[in-house]
C-alpha cells in the first residue's frame, strides 16, 4: 500500500513538472488557440468559389433571382455587378465564372417555353476553363432557373393542349399547390449530433484537428518520459509496478489535453451533448495513451520518436477522416486512436472504441510482460 502511495506521490510531482516545461505549455496552450482560429474562419466568408452576377437591365425576374443567390452561403461566393465588370473580373482572375442574365428576361422565358427564339440562351455564362468545378456549378444555376422555365412550360401546354379559356390566376394557383419544392424530393439525414445545417464546412474539421493533435502531445509525453527515464528519475520504482505508472504518466498529460479539448469544443458549440462528449473524450483519453505506450516501447531510442512522432500526426491527418474518408485507406485508419474518436462522435458505435482500447491494453500487456526493457535502457 504505501507503494502505491509513493506511487501516487510521483505522479504528481511529474505533473507539476509537466506544466513547468516550456514545450508542454505551449502544446497545450495551442490547442484552444486551433478552435479560435477556425472559429474565426467559420464567421468569415466562407466561400471557395466566385461568381459574379449581372443582368443586362432591370428585369423583375432575373432581379430576384440573382437576390436569391446572392443570399446563399454557401461553398460558392456571389458577387453582385454589372455586366462589363464580371467579364472583366473573370479575365482577370477575381471570378471563377460570371452569369450575366440576358435582357426582358422575364419575356425571354415566356418565349424560350414557346420556342420563339432562335438563340434559346437565358444566361450567358463567362468562364476561363471548362473542368468538373465549373459544371457543377452550371447545375446549381439551372437549378435555379429551373422553376421559373417549368412554370412557362406549364402554361404553354396547359394553354395550347388543354384549354385556352382557362385564365392564367387559376393556372397559377393548381401549379403552386401541385408543384412541389426543391427540398421536398430528398431527405437529409445527419448522423451525428449536429444537424447538417449546423455543420459548417471549416469548423467541421476542429475535431478532427485536436484528437490528432491531443495524440502528437501524447507521443511528446512519450519523449519526456524517455528523456526522465534516461536520467534514472523512476529507479525507485519497482519493475512490476512498471507498467502502471507509465499509464499514469501518460495519462496525466493527456488528460490535461483532452479537458482543453473539451473546453474548445464547447467554445466553438461543436459539443451538443457534454456527457457524451465526456465520456468519448475519456475513452479517447484511455485509447491515445495505450497507443503512445506501444509507439514508446517500439521506439528503441528518444531519436527514433522524435522522428517518428511528426510523421504519425501527417499520417493520421490524411489517413483519419479529419478533412475527407478516404474508404481504401481505412484499414489503416482503423490503427490509430482518433478514427474511433471521430466514428463514434459522428453517431457510430462506442462499442468499436472499446474493443480497440482492449486490444491495445493487450499488446501493451505484452509488450511490458514479456519483452520488458532494461532499467538502463531509454
Amino acid at each position: 500500500m504505501k507503494k502505491f502511495k509513493n506511487i501516487f506521490s510521483l505522479y504528481h510531482i511529474f505533473h507539476k513538472r509537466f506544466w513547468k516545461k516550456k514545450g508542454f505549455l505551449v502544446l497545450i496552450a495551442l490547442v484552444p488557440l486551433m478552435g479560435l482560429l477556425l472559429g474565426i474562419l467559420s464567421g468569415m466568408d466562407s466561400g471557395i468559389l466566385t461568381v459574379y452576377l449581372a443582368a443586362e437591365d432591370d428585369d423583375a425576374v432575373s432581379s430576384e433571382i440573382i437576390g436569391s443567390l446572392m443570399e446563399d452561403e454557401g461553398i460558392i461566393r456571389f458577387v453582385g455587378s454589372n455586366s462589363e465588370d464580371a467579364r472583366e473580373a473573370v479575365i482577370y482572375g477575381k471570378a471563377d465564372a460570371a452569369w450575366i442574365f440576358c435582357a426582358d428576361f422575364g419575356e425571354r422565358v415566356k418565349k424560350f417555353a414557346e420556342r420563339q427564339t432562335a438563340n434559346n440562351y437565358l444566361v450567358s455564362v463567362c468562364q476561363r476553363e471548362d473542368d468538373i468545378t465549373m459544371m457543377l456549378m452550371r447545375e446549381k444555376l439551372g437549378g435555379v432557373l429551373y422553376p421559373y422555365v417549368s412554370h412557362e412550360f406549364y402554361l404553354d401546354y396547359v394553354k395550347n393542349e388543354v384549354s385556352s379559356d382557362i385564365d392564367e390566376e387559376t393556372l397559377d394557383s393548381y401549379y403552386a399547390a401541385v408543384m412541389p419544392e426543391g427540398s421536398e424530393l430528398f431527405e437529409i439525414l445527419s448522423e451525428g449530433e449536429q444537424t447538417v445545417a449546423e455543420a459548417d464546412y471549416l469548423s467541421a474539421p476542429l475535431r478532427g484537428l485536436l484528437s490528432v493533435f491531443t495524440v502528437f502531445a501524447g507521443l511528446t509525453v512519450s519523449m519526456f518520459f524517455k528523456i526522465d527515464r534516461e536520467r534514472e528519475l523512476f529507479i525507485k520504482i519497482p519493475d512490476r509496478y512498471m507498467p502502471l505508472f507509465t499509464f499514469g504518466y501518460h495519462f496525466m498529460a493527456i488528460f490535461d489535453f483532452c479537458i482543453v479539448m473539451l473546453l474548445s469544443l464547447a467554445a466553438a458549440g461543436a459539443a451538443a451533448n457534454i456527457g457524451r462528449e465526456v465520456l468519448l473524450l475519456m475513452l479517447f483519453a484511455l485509447s491515445s495513451v495505450l497507443f503512445c505506450m506501444i509507439i514508446e516501447r517500439l521506439c528503441f531510442g528518444l531519436g527514433a520518436l522524435t522522428a517518428l512522432a511528426p510523421l504519425l500526426a501527417i499520417g493520421m491527418l490524411v489517413i483519419c477522416p479529419v478533412f475527407w474518408s478516404i474508404g481504401s485507406l481505412e484499414p489503416l485508419a482503423k490503427l490509430f486512436p482518433p478514427y474511433y474518436y471521430l466514428l463514434s462522435s459522428s453517431g457510430g458505435s462506442i462499442a468499436d472504441m472499446l474493443i480497440y482500447i482492449s486490444a491495445a491494453a493487450f499488446v501493451c500487456f505484452i509488450l511490458h510482460v514479456f519483452f520488458p526493457k532494461k532499467r538502463n535502457a531509454p
